[in-house]
């Protein structure tokens, strides 16, 4: 068998191949695809290296004439070219499937990276929110103790006006040393001196005075002192609404 026979009988052999090979292309699985890719670059480089040999062999043997022998070259040229036409849309095939599992990746990082955002804003909120919390705590507290700070001074300040209402009224005899006065005209201005200083000028309630001074007069002069205190407290409202 020659070298062109042998040649023929192996691109006839890997034609009946090939159709193998497209259906490949039609499968959708990449790995059989990309399979197939290596094996129909196998064999183009053994087509074209059989066709080669083939022609160096009618050369040296000088079968044919020189142009017959380009022109048998350039024919299974074309026909080994069927072979690049399924190798090349056998690489645009697995271009588009890597392009494909490529978007596919970025899809997958970029809802990877959404995902992750929106935990983080999440964190974030949830963490303005309890430190949020936390202050308006922390008011509150502050609110509450200054209310029972405020309250314990009104209440101390109350309690110091009471007790100093309560001291200015209370009004101890024994605090006042007044000579009783016992009938002798000559003593009542002496007495009625000191009663004025020492009682009626105090801020004690009138009838409290009244009482003081009835304990104050002997009973004989009861009668006369009182008219007597009766026409000076009068007298003294007279003076204080002409003023």
């Amino acid at each position: 068998m020659t070298s062109k026979e042998l040649f023929q009988w192996d691109l006839t052999r890997r034609t009946i191949q090939l159709e193998d090979v497209e259906e490949t292309l039609h499968s959708g699985e990449t790995g059989d695809i990309s399979s197939g890719y290596e094996r129909i670059c196998e064999t183009i480089k053994d087509l074209d290296n059989a066709r080669d040999k083939a022609v160096n062999t009618m050369l040296e043997e000088e079968v044919e004439s020189l142009d017959s022998d380009k022109e048998w070259s350039q024919e299974q040229k074309q026909k080994i070219n069927k072979f690049r036409d399924v190798r090349r849309q056998q690489k645009e095939k697995l271009a588009s499937f890597e392009e494909k599992e490529l978007q596919k990746r970025r899809r997958r990082e970029q809802e990877q990276q959404r995902l992750f955002m929106e935990k983080q804003a999440k964190r974030a909120r949830e963490q303005l929110m309890e430190t949020e919390a936390a202050k308006l705590r922390q008011l509150k507290l502050e609110e509450v103790w200054m209310q029972k700070k405020l309250q314990r001074e009104c209440e101390s300040m109350q309690q110091n006006r009471e007790d100093e209402a309560r001291k200015s009224q209370v009004v101890k005899l024994q605090k006042y040393k007044i000579t009783p006065f016992r009938g002798d005209q000559k003593d009542w201005l002496r007495f009625w001196n000191q009663f004025s200083v020492e009682l009626d000028g105090s801020n004690i309630a009138e009838v409290s005075k009244f009482n003081y001074l009835l304990e104050l007069v002997q009973e004989k002069q009861r009668t006369t002192s009182l008219n007597f205190h009766m026409h000076q407290r009068g007298t003294k409202r007279q003076k204080e609404s002409c003023r």
